[in-house]
């Protein structure tokens, strides 16, 4: 992860061009708490950057193909431009006023259910996402929640939903029943978004 982020020089380079800024740490001492700072301030950019690098880096050792920080920067501004014509998609929807009663369902005996959630303070763009692990008789497995800065209701619903899916998959449990309360996050998991 270090070599993504400013060990590398074209990696450090490919940050500061798509950030404009610089991303190296001012001391290495402090290094895990820069680094927590640092992913929780750059949003949704951060993950495509790292992968836009890793590609780039792999693509050079395997294939003996270099790319230039400028073509790098675009290849990110580019899938930046796709994610976002996925979200105006996404909220471009209607929305109508509907009342519908919500239960828990309970999963089979070899499944356990995920309830998760996410919410965001009106003006400030803070929020939070959460959830827990029940088996079929309800009892409590496990928990987890985080906060996120600079976000929507849709990207806090999906933080959810994949931290819920991570923590499933990291206790060894292999079948789930997903619930949520967001009809546009259900109706992603189950949408062909090459259509879009």
């Amino acid at each position: 992860m270090l070599h993504a982020l400013f060990s590398c020089p074209c990696a450090k380079d490919v940050w500061s061009f798509c950030l404009q800024k610089s991303v190296t740490p001012s001391n290495r001492d402090n290094l895990r708490t820069w680094k927590n700072e640092f992913i929780s301030n750059i949003g949704l950019i951060g993950p495509i950057i790292m992968c836009k690098i890793w590609c780039s880096r792999n693509k050079c050792i395997f294939d003996d193909i270099k790319h230039f920080v400028q073509e790098i920067g675009t290849q990110v501004l580019s899938s930046m431009h796709h994610i976002l014509k996925v979200f105006a998609y996404l909220t471009s929807y209607s929305v109508q006023q509907s009342t519908r009663v919500l239960s828990w369902q309970q999963p089979s005996m070899d499944s356990v259910a995920l309830n998760f959630d996410g919410s965001v303070f009106l003006n400030s763009n803070l929020g939070g996402f959460g959830g827990l692990i029940r088996d079929h008789t309800r009892s409590f497995l496990h928990d987890f929640f985080g906060k996120i800065s600079r976000t929507c209701i849709f990207h806090a619903e999906i933080l959810g939903l994949y931290h819920g899916l991570k923590l499933c998959r990291d206790t060894g449990f292999k079948h789930m029943l997903c619930l949520s309360d967001s009809t546009t996050v259900v109706n992603l998991t189950q949408k062909d978004l090459t259509q879009v």
